[in-house]
């Protein structure tokens, strides 16, 4: 049976999470194809994947896009090392939401943002997700939104799952602004075509996915000092019509 969809996983500083997302994604109801960007390592690893592509530096997110638009199977994903699909359906539910040919091209993943008129990415009092318990949505403020219950259109996909069709990603710049640490937000520029929220997050919930250890470890670069200011940039750069 030919796979369906190719998983890319981009690895860095956590190698441990490897083996187990692996496993996951072989325990699936549909498919895969494995593929492993390992950034800034060199030593093999018997990981049991379909591919492994080792970097003796770290080239950091922007690659994993051109090695998006090489695989053979119709569908890819792209995530990082910090996340895991736990339920077995987890990948062919989110594949089903993924549009038509016929369509304009669309990217599905579990985390996005909402951009507001004039709004910074992050809001001023913090990030209101859009869950139970969390800051009520004030209509003005760029909403984050994670693990929601119904399809939620958006302007930005996060990069640490992202679904879509192999051929969106056929013509993507070699170099665009930002993009060594706020791929997430160019390629949803790059695809979405200046369309007000052509982007889609997938109805999912914790038993859907789950996270890994490292998501906020020193490495990470939601962690890093200049996070904040290039995400700031790299929005007004890409969504300077919102």
């Amino acid at each position: 049976m030919k796979p369906l969809v190719t998983v890319i996983v981009l690895n860095f500083a956590r190698s441990c999470n490897i083996p187990i997302i692996i496993d996951s994604i072989k325990s699936q109801t549909i498919l895969a194809e494995i593929t492993i960007w390992n950034n800034g390592r060199i030593d093999p690893n018997d990981w049991q994947s379909n591919m492994e592509i080792y970097c003796s530096q770290n080239l950091y997110c922007w690659p994993r896009w051109f090695l998006a638009s090489q695989v053979s199977t119709e569908f890819v994903v792209c995530m990082d090392d910090d996340i895991c699909p736990i339920s077995p359906d987890s990948l062919e539910a989110i594949i089903s939401i993924i549009p038509s040919r016929s369509k304009s091209p669309q990217l599905v993943g579990i985390e996005g943002v909402l951009l507001r008129p004039g709004a910074p990415y992050f809001p001023k009092y913090g990030r209101p997700w859009l869950r139970p318990g969390g800051p009520p949505d004030d209509g003005k403020s760029s909403l984050h939104l994670g693990y929601v219950n119904n399809r939620t259109s958006v302007d930005i996909v996060k990069g640490r799952f992202v679904a879509a069709r192999t051929e969106y990603f056929s013509a993507l710049p070699m170099r665009t602004p930002y993009q060594n640490y706020c791929d997430d937000i160019a390629i949803s520029s790059i695809i979405g075509k200046g369309r007000p929220t052509p982007h889609i997050l997938a109805p999912m919930n914790k038993k859907s996915f789950s996270d890994l250890p490292g998501k906020h470890s020193p490495n990470a670069i939601s962690r890093q000092p200049f996070n904040r200011m290039l995400r700031e940039r790299a929005r007004k750069y890409y969504f300077s019509h919102i």
